[in-house]
């Protein structure tokens, strides 16, 4: 006999919005290593899935093999700007 697991409607909800979360994925880009890791730390803990990178660069290559919900850009990055 299979078990059924109830929720609450509350319990379902909040389920539902930490299931949302986890789907969300953000590239941070930032060239201060502390700063990023403290970043992505945060988030990650979250619920979010984070990639990070600490130059424009390397940002262009993972915005060109991956898809972004979000991009958190310093713009005063090495080898290529934020606003380039």
């Amino acid at each position: 006999m299979n078990e059924v697991n109830c929720m609450s409607e509350e319990e379902l909800r909040a389920h539902l919005k930490k299931m949302e979360k986890n789907k969300v994925r953000l590239l941070v880009v930032e060239d201060e290593k502390k700063l990023c890791d403290m970043i992505a730390k945060s988030l990650h803990q979250s619920g979010y899935e984070v990639d990070v990178c600490n130059d424009g660069e390397e940002a262009l290559e993972k915005l060109r093999a991956n898809e972004y919900d979000m991009v958190l850009l310093d713009i005063m990055l090495p080898k290529l700007t934020g606003l380039e």
